[in-house]
């Protein structure tokens, strides 16, 4: 029993990790999309 609890909470781990990495990636990606348009705005702001 104590196998399985131990087997069991490993596989959590891992599968929270990679959803964490995952979900990091995701919301990650479109701040990525978002982020050279509002530079290139902010510093032809500034230059102007």
């Amino acid at each position: 029993m104590l196998y399985f609890v131990q087997q069991f909470e490993r596989d959590w781990l891992q599968t929270r990790e990679h959803r964490l990495k995952c979900c990091t990636f995701y919301n990650f990606e479109p701040l990525m999309r978002f982020i050279p348009p509002f530079l290139l705005y902010k510093i032809q702001h500034l230059l102007s």
